[in-house]
């Protein structure tokens, strides 16, 4: 007989997670608070920023912006990624881990949502400064670009472990190009 597989397990590299069963509940509960903080700071932001005669786009409530539904959307993966975890028993709950290693995963479990809201904060605003880059005077439409920029701040923040990575591989090959210049 075959050996049944888990069609959800996590890959080789994700089977790091050495927790305590007591830092798991503090990481949740941590989580909890930033998603429903994320989710009330949405719903108020989208409130206050499209009253009916309201025009323009301020760089502060852009970045607020961005960041709370960065916040919102990385949050969202990170519960995610914790619950499966837990889930498929890729947590170690033996007993109290002091070491490097342990003190490593609660720090990329407590700063990865944060990191995901400012990344998805500073595309936005590469963005939003792409078009005075390519215009003097863009005309760019506050409603649809707020509601772009709720959406695409989410999904930066849902899959910043990725972009994170490719920005990573992204330098390495602009140093290396840097450095073959110098050369020349």
């Amino acid at each position: 007989m075959a050996e049944k597989k888990n069609p959800h397990a996590l890959p080789i590299q994700e089977k790091w997670i050495k927790l305590t069963a007591k830092e798991v509940k503090h990481i949740f509960i941590y989580y909890i608070i930033l998603f429903f903080t994320a989710l009330v700071l949405c719903a108020r932001m989208i409130n206050d920023l499209f009253p009916p005669a309201e025009t323009g786009i301020k760089l502060i409530e852009l970045s607020s912006f961005s960041f709370v539904f960065g916040l919102l959307g990385s949050t969202f993966y990170y519960i995610r990624k914790l619950y499966k975890s837990c889930i498929q028993l890729l947590v170690d709950s033996s007993g109290a881990d002091t070491s490097i290693p342990s003190m490593g995963v609660k720090v990329y479990f407590y700063l990865r949502p944060v990191m995901g809201a400012v990344l998805a904060t500073l595309i936005i605003l590469g963005i939003y400064g792409g078009f005075f880059f390519l215009q003097d005077e863009p005309s760019i439409n506050d409603e649809k670009f707020y509601i772009f920029s709720a959406i695409f701040s989410f999904v930066v923040g849902f899959s910043n472990g990725k972009i994170i990575v490719r920005l990573d591989n992204s330098s390495d090959k602009i140093a290396e190009l840097i450095k073959i210049a110098k050369e020349d």
